[in-house]
């Protein structure tokens, strides 16, 4: 018998952070500075790293403001939603490792930001030509737990 791959979501949910929405129509349903097509997880990401604040207000146009704000919001311990999706059967590996819907390269994580912007599961199926069965099996298979 094989082990299944772990495929686990981990998200950060950004609604609690005031320069930070969930936008469905806004860079793919990812969380994103108020007004702009600019994924807060890329500062998340960009800090981790070891990178310069100052850099990134720079390189990305972003006011020093909104990074405060989303820094201070990452550094007050939001609350993360995990997703464990290894048993789910509709659940795949996509080429960075992160879990796609099976026979596709969709993200599985983009339902779960649409959800938080306030979208259905239906209408996200419908606006996104996917099987409504498979959404169905993920949210059932993939309940998601949140810890701070």
């Amino acid at each position: 018998m094989v082990a299944s791959t772990p495929m686990v979501l981990k998200m950060i949910d950004w609604r609690g952070c005031p320069v930070v929405e969930y936008a469905p129509d806004r860079v793919s349903g990812r969380p994103s500075f108020l007004d702009m097509r600019m994924p807060v997880d890329i500062l998340a990401d960009w800090t981790a790293s070891g990178h310069d604040v100052d850099e990134f207000e720079e390189s990305y146009q972003v006011g020093k403001h909104n990074i405060r704000v989303a820094l201070q919001y990452l550094q007050n311990d939001p609350p993360v939603h995990v997703v464990d999706l290894t048993e789910c059967s509709v659940a795949e590996p996509g080429r960075d490792g992160r879990p796609v819907f099976k026979g596709t390269e969709f993200p599985i994580e983009i339902l779960f930001d649409h959800m938080k912007g306030g979208i259905t599961p239906q209408d996200f199926c419908r606006s996104h030509g996917l099987d409504y069965e498979q959404v169905k099996a993920v949210l059932a298979n993939g309940g998601a737990t949140s810890h701070h």
